[in-house]
Parts: structure tokens; sequence; C-alpha cells
């Protein structure tokens, strides 16, 4: 029995039921007696999962069991960039008017960023403390670089601003986390929808361009991983959608039935 895998697959099509639903009550769009989902959308999505599955507490699918330790690291690999992208991101917004046209100096912070972060997947990492360090010494790398310029430093107020934006990247629901979060949902979604993503990478959204060739080699290992699992999986996978997507449009139809009534 693959107990957990239609669970994995069920939770998806919920997901995307509830986002067709929410599509359909929107001002303008068509109104349509029951939305119809893709099967490759459902396990598409289902795959998106494990790029935020808790591999040390949650159980992975039976399909999916052999690909865990793979799975786990790429997603190690993959909040790192996050986190580098974030950083990025901030310091651009903060200081980015100061340092244009200076790429050393985001290469420079983002060898930092990554050896700070290097192991940051681990219980005992300290994310808030490093975070901090890694605000500090940028601050000291974009003041080294201002004073080369002949420009003045940042003043204490936006240094202490910019270590504070940093280390809030960790707590819950940060704007600039989320906001990089989805960005690199979006580019692993294309990936999955491409026939051949070896070939031809889609375009990395704004705000990735940091971390592109590293989220590029990721994102192909990443699909190459989930092909396969496609391949292997695909009747089973099949089997499952078929009986959740009848059901569900059985259970669409019956709720449809009765309001009418």
């Amino acid at each position: 029995a693959l107990d957990q895998t239609t669970e994995w697959i069920k939770e998806s099509v919920h997901e995307e039921l509830l986002s067709l639903s929410e599509t359909a009550l929107t001002p303008g769009a068509k109104n349509s007696s029951r939305p119809s989902l893709s099967p490759t959308l459902v396990l598409n999505n289902s795959y998106l999962k494990l790029l935020q599955w808790d591999y040390q507490k949650k159980e992975l699918p039976e399909t999916l069991m052999t690909d865990g330790a793979r799975l786990q690291e790429l997603t190690e690999k993959l909040n790192q960039l996050k986190m580098i992208a974030c950083l990025s991101l901030i310091t651009n917004n903060m200081v980015g008017a100061m340092t244009e046209g200076l790429p050393e100096l985001a290469i420079r912070v983002k060898k930092i960023s990554a050896v700070l972060l290097d192991g940051m997947n681990k219980e005992t990492f300290n994310l808030k403390e490093v975070l901090n360090s890694i605000g500090v010494q940028t601050c000291v790398e974009v003041n080294k670089t201002l004073m080369e310029r002949g420009l003045p430093a940042l003043n204490a107020e936006v240094q202490a601003n910019l270590v504070g934006q940093f280390s809030s990247i960790e707590e819950e629901d940060n704007p600039i986390w989320s906001l990089i979060e989805k960005r690199i949902q979006l580019y692993m979604k294309s990936l999955l929808c491409l026939p051949n993503p070896q070939k031809c990478m889609p375009a990395v959204p704004g705000g990735l361009t940091v971390v592109q060739q590293e989220l590029e080699v990721l994102g192909s290992q990443y699909a190459s991983i989930v092909n396969l699992n496609k391949q292997v999986y695909g009747p089973f996978y099949a089997n499952i959608l078929r009986k959740l997507l009848f059901s569900e449009e059985a259970t669409g139809k019956a709720e449809a039935s009765s309001s009418t009534n």
C-alpha cells in the first residue's frame, strides 16, 4: 500500500482545488460548474513540496524513499541559496545606489555569506547569530568599497538597520524570505514543465541573479530526480491520481446537486 504517497498527492489535489476555487471567485473570472484539475499540475505540485520538506521529522512518500538522501541534500543547498539571495536583495535595496557598478563587492559578500552559512541546516546552527555576523561583515566590505571610491562610509544608523534586517530573515513570515521563496518555487515549477530542462533552462526570476549559476545546477539535478521518479513510478501515480481526481469530481457533483435541490 502506498499510503504516504497517496496522502502526499492528495494534499496537492486539495491545494489545487482550493486555488482554482479562489480563482473562480475573483471578479471577472469565467464561471464553470466544476474546476478541472490537471494530473500533471497536481503531481508537479507534489514534487515541489519536497523542496520544503522536513526530512528530519516527516516521512517521505514510499515512492521517493530511495531519493530521500539526494532530495534532502538539494533542499539544504537550496535553503542556503535562498538565504544568500535574501541577503543580496536587502543589501541592494539599502546600499545598491552607492555601490552600483561594483560586481566584485557583491561577489565578496556572497562568498562571506556562503562560508558563514555552511551547515545552516544543522539543529545546533545559530542562524540569528550568523546572520548578524554576515551583516557586520557586509558593512565592513561596503565601507571599504565606499572609502576606496572616496565616498563617506555608512553611518551607524544605516549599518544597524542593515544588520537588523539581516538578522530578521530567520523570523517567521519575513517578507523578503517569502518573496525569494516564491520566486524559487516559480523557477522550479517552470523547470518541471520543460520537456528537457538540461538543454533549455528557464529564465531566472528577479532577485535570484546572484545565485543563478548554483540555482541552475541544483535545478537541473532536481529535475533529473523528478523525471526519473516519474518514469519509474508513473503507473502508480496515474492510478492514485485517477482515484483521487475521480473521487473529487464525484464529490463536487454531489455538492452541486445538493445545492440545487
